[in-house]
């Protein structure tokens, strides 16, 4: 047998059962865990090869199979090819400024991130103790806790964060980053499943049958939301705004670095909005990142 078939039906083994959900029509790439590094803010990357995709992306779910105590130390970050796009699906669960260090419960299991979701993954692991698991299950992603701030525990969504990826951008390596930011509890990801439709949440369904088309569930967290969080980490970025077009009219570049804590993160380049244009601050979506908006 190949490795790459050795791979496939070890995740399909391993991800079986609840709190794996794969839509109709998805495209599955999966990648083999491995040991997390204990209290190393670089973390674990775990790769996915992605091929074969033509159409821009419509909808994104991944599962993770992870064995590790106290989740509140961790932090899972999903990137497509070329860092066009990425977004937190978890970090330190129930951290917070106002006093909390974390949510102690145990991971050992599936627990996949869904945008149809119904379960918020901070109300889930809120009040279990170290001697208990946070089930296996279906969940929403969520912005990043952190003793810095109370913005940890706002809803997110992966569509709208990798939704729309052309072919050229979404096929390539996408990065599964698994860190442990504090020291004590050790773990590691066995395997996880990245799968990746082409068809939007509002076509997935059809109109045969005449049954609503799925949407987003309305989970929206609970926590402070920071202003200008363009990356849902739960602090404001650092934004530039430029006219790089000239004139009264030019064409306006949006430099956003994520607010990561140091000085050497990527800066992502918009093209939006025009000199003349009054900038605003929203989150328009209601998926607890903030929008570039004119």
């Amino acid at each position: 047998m190949r490795r790459s078939s050795i791979k496939v039906w070890i995740a399909s083994v391993l991800l079986s059962g609840a709190g794996c959900v794969s839509s109709v029509g998805a495209a599955d790439f999966s990648v083999l865990g491995g040991a997390i590094p204990d209290n190393t803010v670089a973390g674990a990357n775990f790769n996915f090869a992605v091929s074969g995709i033509t159409e821009a992306v419509g909808q994104v779910s991944i599962s993770l199979n992870l064995t590790h105590t106290y989740v509140g130390d961790l932090q899972a970050t999903l990137t497509s090819p070329n860092g066009t796009a990425h977004l937190v699906l978890f970090s330190r669960l129930g951290t917070r400024k106002s006093g909390s260090s974390g949510q102690g419960a145990n991971l050992s299991g599936t627990y996949t991130f869904d945008d149809l979701a119904s379960t918020d993954v901070w109300v889930a692991a809120n009040g279990l103790t170290t001697v208990e698991l946070l089930p296996g299950g279906v969940y929403r992603t969520s912005t990043a806790g952190g003793t810095a701030s109370n913005h940890g525990g706002c809803t997110t969504r992966l569509n709208l964060a990798f939704g729309g990826l052309s072919g050229a951008q979404v096929n390539g390596t996408w990065t599964l980053n698994v860190a442990d930011l504090a020291n004590g509890d050790t773990g590691s990801l066995n395997v996880a499943l990245l799968s990746i439709n082409p068809t939007a949440q509002l076509l997935s369904n059809g109109f045969e049958d005449g049954a609503p088309a799925p949407a987003a569930s309305t989970l929206q967290g609970s926590c402070t939301r920071a202003f200008h969080d363009y990356s849902g980490r739960g602090l404001s970025s650092y934004a530039l705004v430029r006219n790089t077009g000239g004139g009264a009219n030019g064409a306006i570049t949006w430099f956003i670095k994520e607010n990561d804590g140091t000085t050497t993160g990527a800066v992502q380049n918009i093209v939006f909005g025009q000199a003349s244009d009054t900038f605003v601050d929203g989150d328009y979506d209601g998926d607890g990142i903030s929008d570039l908006a004119v």
